[in-house]
Protein backbone atom coordinates (compact mmCIF):
# COMPACT_ATOMS: atom_id res chain seq x y z
CA UNK A 1 0.00 0.00 0.00
CA UNK A 2 1.67 3.03 -0.97
CA UNK A 3 0.44 6.74 -0.82
CA UNK A 4 -2.88 7.73 -2.23
CA UNK A 5 -3.10 3.85 -3.30
CA UNK A 6 -4.87 2.26 -0.29
CA UNK A 7 -8.02 0.59 -1.09
CA UNK A 8 -11.00 0.16 0.47
CA UNK A 9 -9.56 1.69 3.49
CA UNK A 10 -10.15 5.27 4.62
CA UNK A 11 -7.97 6.76 6.53
CA UNK A 12 -8.48 9.56 8.87
CA UNK A 13 -5.61 11.37 10.76
CA UNK A 14 -6.46 13.37 13.94
CA UNK A 15 -3.54 15.36 14.85
CA UNK A 16 -4.40 18.77 13.60
CA UNK A 17 -8.16 18.37 14.78
CA UNK A 18 -6.67 17.54 18.81
CA UNK A 19 -4.25 20.02 18.20
CA UNK A 20 -6.73 22.77 17.90
CA UNK A 21 -8.90 21.38 20.77
CA UNK A 22 -5.97 21.26 22.81
CA UNK A 23 -5.42 25.23 21.95
CA UNK A 24 -8.98 25.45 22.58
CA UNK A 25 -8.73 23.28 26.01
CA UNK A 26 -5.67 25.65 26.97
CA UNK A 27 -8.14 28.95 26.64
CA UNK A 28 -10.86 27.67 28.13
CA UNK A 29 -8.83 26.52 30.86
CA UNK A 30 -7.26 29.99 31.73
CA UNK A 31 -10.46 31.64 31.07
CA UNK A 32 -12.77 29.92 32.48
CA UNK A 33 -15.87 31.13 30.60
CA UNK A 34 -19.24 29.98 29.87
CA UNK A 35 -18.29 31.29 26.19
CA UNK A 36 -15.00 29.38 25.59
CA UNK A 37 -17.12 26.24 26.82
CA UNK A 38 -19.61 26.98 24.08
CA UNK A 39 -16.43 27.20 21.51
CA UNK A 40 -15.50 23.53 22.86
CA UNK A 41 -18.98 21.92 22.75
CA UNK A 42 -19.32 23.26 19.67
CA UNK A 43 -15.77 22.22 18.23
CA UNK A 44 -16.30 18.81 19.22
CA UNK A 45 -19.78 18.13 18.11
CA UNK A 46 -18.04 19.66 14.84
CA UNK A 47 -15.32 17.02 14.96
CA UNK A 48 -17.50 13.95 15.97
CA UNK A 49 -20.36 15.15 12.91
CA UNK A 50 -16.85 15.20 10.49
CA UNK A 51 -15.59 11.74 11.84
CA UNK A 52 -19.00 10.48 10.68
CA UNK A 53 -19.44 11.71 7.91
CA UNK A 54 -16.05 11.15 6.76
CA UNK A 55 -16.55 7.60 7.67
CA UNK A 56 -12.89 6.13 8.01
CA UNK A 57 -12.53 2.39 8.41
CA UNK A 58 -9.25 3.07 10.97
CA UNK A 59 -8.66 6.08 12.48
CA UNK A 60 -4.42 6.42 12.62
CA UNK A 61 -2.00 8.37 14.16
CA UNK A 62 0.89 9.00 16.24
CA UNK A 63 0.71 7.94 20.22
CA UNK A 64 -3.18 8.74 18.68
CA UNK A 65 -4.77 6.52 21.72
CA UNK A 66 -2.34 7.82 24.77
CA UNK A 67 -2.97 11.26 23.80
CA UNK A 68 -4.93 11.71 20.78
CA UNK A 69 -7.90 9.51 21.85
CA UNK A 70 -7.71 10.28 25.56
CA UNK A 71 -7.56 14.04 25.04
CA UNK A 72 -11.07 13.80 23.40
CA UNK A 73 -12.82 11.12 25.09
CA UNK A 74 -12.05 12.96 28.52
CA UNK A 75 -13.06 16.30 26.94
CA UNK A 76 -16.43 15.32 25.82
CA UNK A 77 -17.03 13.41 28.87
CA UNK A 78 -16.40 16.46 30.97
CA UNK A 79 -18.72 19.06 28.88
CA UNK A 80 -21.20 16.25 28.49
CA UNK A 81 -21.12 16.02 24.63
CA UNK A 82 -21.35 12.65 23.41
CA UNK A 83 -18.20 10.99 21.54
CA UNK A 84 -20.42 8.58 19.46
CA UNK A 85 -18.04 8.61 16.30
CA UNK A 86 -18.48 5.10 15.12
CA UNK A 87 -20.05 3.41 12.84
CA UNK A 88 -22.21 1.39 15.21
CA UNK A 89 -24.46 2.94 18.41
CA UNK A 90 -21.93 3.82 21.33
CA UNK A 91 -19.54 5.89 22.59
CA UNK A 92 -15.91 5.71 22.60
CA UNK A 93 -14.28 3.96 25.42
CA UNK A 94 -10.64 4.87 26.28
CA UNK A 95 -9.56 2.67 29.41
CA UNK A 96 -6.27 3.20 30.83
CA UNK A 97 -4.22 -0.09 31.50
CA UNK A 98 -1.55 -0.74 34.00
CA UNK A 99 2.05 0.93 32.69
CA UNK A 100 0.24 4.15 31.70
CA UNK A 101 -1.06 3.01 28.41
CA UNK A 102 -4.93 3.40 27.71
CA UNK A 103 -6.74 0.76 25.56
CA UNK A 104 -9.55 2.40 22.85
CA UNK A 105 -11.94 1.01 21.46
CA UNK A 106 -14.56 3.13 18.93
CA UNK A 107 -17.82 0.71 17.71
CA UNK A 108 -17.35 -0.54 14.06
CA UNK A 109 -13.75 1.42 13.43
CA UNK A 110 -10.19 0.49 13.42
CA UNK A 111 -7.71 2.04 15.57
CA UNK A 112 -4.18 1.26 14.45
CA UNK A 113 -1.63 3.36 16.58
CA UNK A 114 1.63 3.78 14.79
CA UNK A 115 4.17 4.46 17.71
CA UNK A 116 2.53 1.18 19.19
CA UNK A 117 2.95 -0.66 15.70
CA UNK A 118 6.64 0.81 15.70
CA UNK A 119 7.19 -0.33 18.75
CA UNK A 120 5.76 -3.91 18.27
CA UNK A 121 7.62 -4.65 15.44
CA UNK A 122 10.78 -5.63 16.74
CA UNK A 123 13.03 -3.13 15.41
CA UNK A 124 15.40 -1.31 17.69
CA UNK A 125 15.53 2.24 17.22
CA UNK A 126 17.09 5.09 19.45
CA UNK A 127 14.17 7.70 18.93
CA UNK A 128 10.59 6.44 19.14
CA UNK A 129 9.82 9.99 18.08
CA UNK A 130 7.61 10.52 14.69
CA UNK A 131 10.61 12.37 13.73
CA UNK A 132 13.36 9.93 14.77
CA UNK A 133 11.53 6.82 13.15
CA UNK A 134 10.85 8.55 10.01
CA UNK A 135 14.58 9.05 9.70
CA UNK A 136 14.95 5.45 10.14
CA UNK A 137 12.73 4.00 8.14
CA UNK A 138 12.58 6.65 5.51
CA UNK A 139 15.57 8.37 5.56
CA UNK A 140 13.96 11.90 5.82
CA UNK A 141 11.88 13.51 8.87
CA UNK A 142 9.31 15.86 9.31
CA UNK A 143 9.24 18.49 6.66
CA UNK A 144 9.60 21.27 9.40
CA UNK A 145 11.78 20.27 12.40
CA UNK A 146 11.66 23.79 14.10
CA UNK A 147 9.61 23.62 17.27
CA UNK A 148 7.46 26.31 19.18
CA UNK A 149 6.56 29.44 17.13
CA UNK A 150 9.02 29.33 14.47
CA UNK A 151 7.57 25.45 13.57
CA UNK A 152 4.17 27.31 13.80
CA UNK A 153 5.03 30.25 11.64
CA UNK A 154 6.51 27.89 9.03
CA UNK A 155 3.37 25.35 8.72
CA UNK A 156 1.27 28.35 7.90
CA UNK A 157 3.62 29.65 5.57
CA UNK A 158 3.30 26.57 3.61
CA UNK A 159 0.10 25.94 4.10
CA UNK A 160 -0.44 29.01 2.39
CA UNK A 161 2.66 28.92 -0.43
CA UNK A 162 3.56 25.37 -1.01
CA UNK A 163 0.08 23.69 -0.04
CA UNK A 164 1.92 20.45 -1.71
CA UNK A 165 4.41 20.07 0.83
CA UNK A 166 1.78 21.02 3.78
Amino acid sequence: LTGSHILSMKVLLLFSTVLYLVAADLFFSLFCTERWQVVLITLLSAFAARLRARDPDVITGWNVIDFDLRILSARCKALGVPFDVGRAAGEVVVRARPGGRHAAEIPGRAVLDGLRLVRASGRRLDDFTLDGVAHAVLGEGKTVALRGEAKLAELERLRREEPERF
